[in-house]
Parts: structure tokens; sequence; C-alpha cells
């Protein structure tokens, strides 16, 4: 953006140096670029700059001098269309509250509307086809927005930090959600997404932390990293059938999510995914999973049971750290290893059943509290000669043999409390 900026305002000045008895110049394509053998004439309509490619060609408003607060983009300047507001035309426009876009735009640029912290109203028209990236980035005043069928595409972080939206829906005519797009909207507690939409992009309801509930249609197939974090509302959610991977981070320090519906169609689930969600009281993991990544459920403390589907191979390290009202848990035949802490500060936590298929233990996987602090009376039961029981000679803890013998004995390093 730095970089824009700069340029735009070195363009200002060779404009100035250029435009001596006149309000046009044309400008030739840069030094060491492309050239395309297309002059870009730039000139002044009133408040508005504006370029063209040919001198019958539409025109791109490409910036605003004017200090007025109801600001209307013309449909037409000396008889040729607008169709085009382009890249930071209207940054920082700080006295501007009311936008109303002409039906010949099709096109809003990336950071057209950035920082124009005042602006409240803004009327999109039906033919405007594509929002850039960041377009409305810290529009802070805009309360709601419409967003006509003809949208097609949204960029990046279009509405980054619009503070004040409270409501919005997304038109038939999107198939996506970029990344982004909605973060840190502080303040939206609604928005529709329709069943033309695939796909949710990475952080892009990031920080959402009005938002409490959200319907997901059964058409998408993929949400990215960290698309709802810290969504500190959101109560309940459910992934429509299709979705194969929770990705990191994904629903990170949603901490009032009682509940969350994965279908079988769920093969893995990230790490961090589910991280500090500290209401989560009960949550089935699909009997298709086969991986849980680092920290999938560190902190939360809601949890009091929880079964591991076979098919899962480890259990990877903190993945239930801190699930402090963990009662339960299932380890299945498939697993062979446990990682570091995996349990640990599982503090209710009083007893396991660790299968013969687990081979190796890491330190401070389960039975302990806090450093060296033990679990009260913390047993373990398993075969004899497993993992399992070296894991209970070597740390100190109660051991009870299944009935069953193991053939295959294992053993660990003594674990050394430091």
């Amino acid at each position: 953006m730095k970089i824009n900026r700069i340029l735009k305002k070195m363009c200002a000045i060779a404009l100035a140096a250029a435009l001596i008895g006149g309000s046009e110049v044309t400008v030739l394509p840069s030094l060491g670029g492309t050239d395309t053998g297309i002059a870009a004439k730039a000139a002044e309509y009133g408040d508005f700059e504006y370029s063209q490619e040919s001198d019958n060609g539409p025109v791109t408003i490409t910036g605003y001098n004017g200090t007025d607060t109801d600001v209307v983009i013309p449909s037409t300047i000396s008889g040729c269309p607008v169709t085009a507001i382009g890249n930071y035309a209207f940054e920082d426009c700080s006295s501007i509250t009311g936008m109303t876009i002409s039906d010949s735009v099709n096109s809003i640029g990336d950071y057209t509307f950035s920082g124009c912290t005042n602006l409240k109203i803004i009327n999109i028209p039906d033919s405007v086809t594509s929002i850039g990236e960041g377009a409305f980035y810290y529009c802070r005043g805009i309360k709601s927005i419409t967003l006509p069928d003809s949208v097609k595409e949204i960029g990046e972080r279009a509405f980054y930090n619009c503070s004040g939206l409270s409501s919005i829906t997304i038109p038939d005519s999107m198939t996506s959600i970029d990344n982004g797009v909605f973060s840190h909207c502080i303040n939206l507690n609604e928005i529709t997404i329709p069943d033309s939409v695939t796909s949710i992009g990475s952080s892009s309801f990031l920080q959402c932390i009005s938002l409490n509930s959200i319907n997901i249609p059964d058409s998408v197939r993929s949400i990215g990293r960290g698309a709802f974090e810290e969504c500190s509302r959101l109560s309940g959610i459910k992934i429509p059938y299709g979705i194969e991977s929770i990705e990191y981070g994904t629903f990170y320090g949603c901490i009032s999510l009682e509940s969350i519906t994965m279908p079988d169609s769920v093969k893995n689930i990230g790490g961090y995914a589910f991280y500090k969600c500290s209401s989560l009281k009960a949550v089935k993991i699909p009997d298709n999973v086969k991986s849980i990544g680092n920290c999938a459920f560190y902190y939360c403390s809601g949890l009091t049971s929880i079964t591991i589907p076979n098919g899962v191979n480890k259990i990877s390290e903190q993945a239930f750290y801190d699930c402090i009202g963990l009662t339960s848990i299932k380890i299945p035949d498939s697993v062979t290893g446990i990682c570091k802490e995996a349990f640990y500060k599982c503090d209710n936590l009083k007893s396991i059943f660790i299968p013969d298929s687990v081979v190796s233990i890491d330190q401070y996987s389960f039975g302990y509290t806090n450093g060296c602090n033990k679990v009260d009376d913390f047993t373990i039961y398993g075969i004899r000669g497993s993992a399992a029981e070296a894991y209970a000679v070597n740390n100190g803890f109660n051991f009870i043999a299944a009935a069953n013998p193991l053939e295959n004995k294992t053993t660990l390093n003594k674990l050394q409390c430091r």
C-alpha cells in the first residue's frame, strides 16, 4: 500500500510539473516496464481525477480532491462512460459520509475507499461485478451494505475492520469468500451465505466478536485456516458434509462455542483447531478422522469425555493439554504413539486404558497436573511388558494389568523431572 501511495504522489508531482496551461497530460509507460504502445491519459473533471487509454475510451476515476460529504460518481465524463473506480482513488477521504456510484461502473479497485472512516452510506449499483482487495478497509462508519447480485468477486480484506458493519448478505453470484474479507468486523452479528459459495477463505471472519451463529451451506467444500478465529460469541456451528479438513486454528479462541457437528467426511483436525474453546462440552470426532494436530483441543476445559476414532495412529503433542474437565478418554487400537503432554494438566482424568498397540509414550503425556506434580492416585490400565506399564513404572503411577499378555515388550527411558 505504501508503494502505491508513493507512486501516486510521484505521479501527482509529474502531472503538476507538466500541467502548465491545460488540464490534460499524456502519461507514457514507465521506464523498465513493458511498452504496450498505449498511452494513458490523466485529467481532471471537477474534483475528480481520471484516466483514459484513448480519447473516446472508458473512464477510470483515479483520485478525488474535494471536501464534499456526499459524493456522486458521474456516469460519463466528456461523453465517455465511467466504468471503473481505480485503486486508492478515495483513500483516506475522511470528509466523505455518503457515496453514490453510477450504474455505468462495473469495478471497484483495490483499497479504493480505504481509510474513509466517516463513510456511512454507499450505494453499489447492480452494474458492479468486482470489488477489489481492501476496497473498504477501515471504513468504520458503514453499518450495512447491500451487495448486488451482479457482484462475482470480492477481494481479500475488502471489508477489513469495518467495525460498524452489523449485517451483510452475500449475493448468489458469489462462489467464494476470500481471505480476511470480514476480518475484525467486530459488530457483525448477522451474515447470510448463499448455496452458491463453495469455499470460505482463511481468517474470513477473524475476530468477528459479535457473531453468535452462522449457517454454512451444504455447498461449502473448504474452510480456510483461522476462518472463525476468536469469534468469541459463536456458540454453535454445523460443518457441512464434504468438508475433509478442519484447518489450523479454524475455531481458535471461540470461547463461547458449546457444540459443533462434524460430518463423516472430515479426515483431519488441524493444529490449534479448537484451541481454548473452553465452553465446548461435547464433541464427536468422526470415525474417518486419521489425524489430530498439535494443540487441537488445547484448554477445552469444558470437555468431559472424548473418543479417539479407530484410524488415528498418534495423539499429537498437547492435543488435549489443560482439558481440566476431562474425566474419561477412549484410545483405539490404531494408536501407536502418544506425544509429549498430550493429556498434560488434565487434572480430573484419574485413570486411562492404554491398548497394546501403543509402543511409545512421551514425557508428561498424562498423569501430571503442573510441572512435576502428579494427579492423585493416577492409574494406568494396560498389558504387562507394554509401553503403558513402562510409563507407569518410570513415573511412579499405579498400574493394573489387563487380562491378555502382550508379546511385544517395549521400554521407555526413565522420565527425568526438571
